[in-house]
């Protein structure tokens, strides 16, 4: 994420993370969530450096507006990324247990595909090769239908768990619906630069 140009791997990379985390967590691998550490470290130091690039185009040349754009997209591209580390974290701090209960792996599981397949999505967009709406309507939406099944599941007669084990399920689950809205924000940023 060194300079502007890179965003669109930024984003894929930021998907990347998210399912790797999601393995660490689902698998209470300390391998995995460690790595995912790690590499936040890197893409921590990426994130200043695209700033920083995109402060020098802002005095230098370019349209305002889309230097804008992109300063806003590279925040929330380091606000997934910091995502994904919460959720390693989680993995990290239950070791050698598992953190959530194995009961919950299958939604979890299927909300760091969705994250993977909009950051994809997102780089396609930021590249020109789809479209905003693909974004909007498919990995949103279905997103959020995940989180409204798990949340049906841990309020059910099926859920043996207590409110204590929902809460810290929750809290994780969170970090999966902010990711989708930092990515959905880049969506309709990039969008309203074609209007």
């Amino acid at each position: 994420m060194g300079t502007v140009e890179q965003l669109p791997d930024a984003c894929l990379h930021a998907g990347a993370q998210m399912l790797r985390a999601t393995k660490a967590l689902i698998l209470a691998d300390a391998g995995e969530a460690q790595d995912v550490l790690r590499v936040h470290v890197d893409l921590t130091v990426r994130t200043v450096e695209a700033e920083a690039s995109v402060i020098q185009l802002l005095r230098h040349e370019g349209d305002p507006r889309d230097l804008a754009v992109s300063l806003q997209t590279v925040a929330d591209v380091n606000q997934m990324n910091i995502l994904a580390r919460r959720v390693a974290r989680v993995a990290m701090h239950a070791q050698p247990m598992r953190a959530l209960p194995e009961d919950v792996n299958g939604y979890f599981s299927e909300m760091g595909d969705r994250a993977d397949q909009l950051a994809r999505r997102l780089r396609e967009l930021l590249e020109g090769t789809t479209q905003m709406h693909r974004i909007r309507h498919e990995e949103e939406d279905e997103m959020g239908r995940q989180h409204r099944r798990l949340f049906t599941f841990m309020t059910g007669p099926e859920w043996m768990h207590g409110v204590a084990v929902a809460l810290e399920v929750m809290r994780v689950d969170i970090y999966y619906e902010r990711f989708t809205d930092h990515a959905v924000a880049i969506a309709h940023r990039v969008q309203s630069l074609t209007r």
